[in-house]
């Protein structure tokens, strides 16, 4: 059986300028499907899977791998079942991920994104990969006036692979998912597929982006390790 891993956020915490539970679930894989694996299926919501939970935060509750109190780039704390980061400058805050990437794998990660009205055409979201010696990273993010935009970001300007109209509600969550199978690299926005291109492997963190003024809620962050049925 083809092995696929679902993946969140672990591990060190680390902030910068420019367990195992068992369940079953069914994945809905949109987009076009690998036709060796899967002949004649023209999605993926045909494909179930088990799961196993590798990694999950939050959920109303603190977790020891995310800082609570100030430092000189946000303020972090965990206020009505929220986790809560308020941005006082651009910066993005990651976590290292215990991460085996020649398998496949998913980074989930509910948000709420509220942007600084007085600052335009800029990014928060997700954030995945970064080199930390350059500050280069994958980003799965939110633009003023809400387009989603998927691409890079080399510490000083973003490089755009993907960008859609779609629009997002500021006051409410959202799930954000990157999901590797094979070569293949596909990114989610409430289930609903948005984009595909061929994997890049990258460094084994993820993260989220803000910008100064903003702030971003975590509802949950959460990593499964699962195998098809």
């Amino acid at each position: 059986m083809k092995k696929i891993i679902i993946l969140l956020i672990a591990g060190l915490f680390t902030a910068c300028d420019g367990t195992e539970n068992e369940q079953e679930l069914v994945a809905l894989f949109f987009g076009q499907p690998d036709q060796e694996e899967h002949p004649g299926l023209t999605d993926y919501s045909q494909i179930r899977y088990t799961g196993t939970v590798y990694y999950q935060a939050f959920h109303d509750e603190a977790s020891s791998d995310w800082p609570i109190g100030s430092d000189e780039y946000a303020t972090y704390e965990l206020r009505d079942g929220e986790y809560i980061i308020s941005a006082k400058q651009d910066f993005h805050i990651r976590n290292s991920l215990d991460l085996d990437r020649s398998v496949d794998f998913q980074i989930d990660m509910a948000l709420k994104l509220q942007f600084n009205s007085a600052e335009p055409n800029t990014y928060q979201g997700m954030v995945f990969g970064v080199d930390g010696r350059k500050y280069n990273m994958f980003v799965f993010v939110v633009q003023t006036g809400n387009p989603i935009y998927i691409g890079t970001y080399d510490g000083s300007s973003h490089s755009e692979w993907y960008k859609t109209s779609l629009q997002t509600s500021v006051s409410a969550y959202h799930i954000y998912t990157v999901r590797k199978i094979g070569n293949q690299m596909s990114f989610f926005l409430d289930n609903r597929f948005l984009y595909y291109r061929n994997y890049d492997s990258f460094a084994p963190n993820c993260g989220v982006k803000l910008v100064d003024g903003g702030s971003i809620s975590i509802d949950y962050i959460k990593v499964e390790y699962i195998e098809e049925i």
